[in-house]
């Protein structure tokens, strides 16, 4: 399956900046940090401190067995507390390991 086309313009234009440093450091940290947040929360099965990551209504896409899924917040909350509820029942603990965070910058125009 193809990625959809603004996908691979998205990785056309992130190829040309790779490497860039015209990032703001405070920035690039906050991102960084907020993605070990949403592992960490979600790992710990901290579901009410993983949805206080995200603003009031924001905007989800997931990927879900090769379908691209958009929900409202409280139906993808729903989801992922059932798939924890799975996988408490199997002993399956799972852990998310980030090691490679790439920070696009903003497009110079």
């Amino acid at each position: 399956m193809d990625p959809p086309k603004s996908d691979l313009l998205a990785a056309e234009e992130f190829k040309l900046t790779i490497g860039d440093t015209a990032f703001d450091a405070a920035d690039r940290l906050a991102i960084i940090n907020l993605f070990g947040a949403y592992a960490y929360t979600y790992d710990e099965n901290e579901l009410d401190e993983f949805r206080a990551l995200f603003t009031d209504s924001p905007e989800l896409v997931l990927r879900h067995e090769e379908r691209m899924l958009s929900q409202d917040i409280d139906t993808v909350m729903n989801f992922l507390a059932a798939r924890k509820a799975a996988f408490k029942a199997e002993n399956n603990q799972r852990r998310h390991a980030l090691k490679l965070l790439l920070v696009h910058p903003p497009k110079r125009h």
